[in-house]
């Protein structure tokens, strides 16, 4: 969140950053990665870049949550982490995907 102050000394907010904790797999589910970004959608065009995928073949969005507090975000991911494959198949099966945007629809599996 930014702060701006005027003359009034009236506090302005700008706006709330999001961190998205999200989960990449490969089109069979069956290899998972997991991270936490401030920016999901420039983070998903770089969809089989091996910076984003460290070498796999995961590359298409089955799953996100967004937090406002950065640590949140951390431990929510560090408890996905350790999710089984199995665990984290029925987490990316569970996920809505009517609920999003149109122009993540393209990048996710």
């Amino acid at each position: 969140m930014e702060l701006f102050f005027n003359n009034n000394t009236d506090v302005k907010i700008t706006g709330i950053r999001r961190y998205y904790v999200y989960l990449i797999s490969n089109e069979a589910k069956t290899r998972f990665t997991s991270g936490v970004t401030v920016d999901l959608e420039g983070l998903l065009q770089k969809k089989g870049d091996k910076e984003l995928t460290a070498g796999s073949d995961c590359s298409g969005l089955v799953y996100f949550e967004y937090f406002e507090d950065v640590l949140e975000a951390v431990e929510r991911e560090i408890v996905i982490n350790a999710y089984s494959v199995k665990k984290k198949q029925a987490l990316a099966d569970s996920f809505n995907k009517n609920l999003l945007p149109e122009n993540f629809l393209k990048l996710i599996l």
